[in-house]
């Protein structure tokens, strides 16, 4: 197997996983309370793809329409002699666009049609992926928000203590798979977005010296609004692009305010010891559950040890995180 289609068959595997992972926690969370904030999420993807759907199709039916617009003059306001027609995109078709002009212009727009299809299934596709990323995050910071009213509203101590333990667990569970999801979906977009941003500087930089190069504004109308709608459309791409981004990355940092919420953002001192179980190689940690400030410090805790290899384990009172053999 070559190294291009190793690389191509390794993404396919990838956008699998992604799929199955998004069908298997819509199966394990459906009749749970967990459900409707995954629906919610997927909500807002199924609302990002129409409006995918509605601005690329009123972006490209503009550009199309525009090249249109010397001919639409003619019949309008005839000239003795015929308006120059100009394509939407100046490409070579290796014929006489003048002689063939309305079929270079079918041919054009076919291309741009194609090309606006795929890009609409791709942007929809990292969307919803991204969508359920943020929806797992959120289910993590939702496990860590009931840990504090358990605290607050449960006066049976036993009980409390359990469902802390068993939040604990979903919520870091439940952030292990987002991170893994969001991992997986880097390694499939890295490198097109890299190509984007390249494209997008080059595509800019031709459509400005576009407009430059016109001498005749007044004859040059469509020329004017093809090269100003494609300039937005890239600025829009762009935006969509960081945006969504961005709201990952928002996302996994609320998790740690919901784990650490105090006016004065000073972490409390819980009582830890520190135990070795007979093996040089595995470390504990253990912590007692005393108060609402030692669960805070305490998620804040696994949660960064959590990345470092720390697997968990608990009995009736304490919590003890044990670190991996080597």
């Amino acid at each position: 197997m070559t190294p291009t289609k190793y690389r191509v068959s390794q993404k396919g595997y990838r956008v699998k996983f992604l799929f199955d992972q998004i069908k298997n926690d819509w199966i394990e969370f459906r009749n749970t309370e967990q459900f409707s904030i995954v629906k919610y999420y997927a909500e807002e993807s199924r609302i990002y793809t129409l409006l995918f759907i509605v601005s690329f199709s009123v972006c490209i039916i503009t550009i199309l329409s525009a090249s249109m617009i010397p001919v639409i003059m003619d019949v309008i306001v005839p000239l003795n002699e015929t308006r120059p027609h100009k394509l939407p995109i100046q490409i070579e078709l290796f014929i006489d666009e003048n002689e063939y002009y309305y079929t270079s212009y079918i041919i054009i727009s076919v291309l741009n049609t194609g090309i606006i299809i795929t890009m609409i299934g791709s942007y929809s596709m990292f969307t919803t992926y991204v969508q359920h990323a943020c929806g797992m995050f959120s289910l993590a910071g939702n496990a860590l928000e009931q840990i504090l009213n358990e605290l607050e509203l449960t006066e049976d101590k036993c009980k409390s203590v359990t469902n802390i333990y068993d939040n604990i667990v979903r919520g870091i569970k439940y952030h292990n798979r987002a991170m893994q999801f969001t991992e997986t979906i880097n390694n499939i977009y890295n490198y097109c977005y890299i190509i984007q941003i390249i494209a997008v500087m080059c595509l800019m930089a031709a459509e400005f010296t576009r407009i430059l190069m016109v001498d005749n504004f007044k004859d040059n109308i469509s020329v004017i609004v093809i090269t100003t709608f494609n300039i937005i459309a890239t600025l829009y791409i762009t935006f969509i692009s960081c945006y969504v981004g961005q709201k990952v990355l928002d996302h996994s940092l609320i998790i740690f305010e919901k784990a650490y919420i105090h006016d004065t953002m000073v972490l409390a001192t819980a009582k830890m010891t520190t135990n070795v179980d007979g093996d040089d190689d595995e470390e504990f940690k253990t912590i007692v559950l005393d108060n609402r400030q030692d669960v805070r410090l305490l998620v804040r805790i696994i949660s960064f040890d959590v990345a470092n290899g720390y697997v968990l384990r608990y009995d009736n009172k304490l919590y003890t995180i044990k670190r991996k053999k080597k």
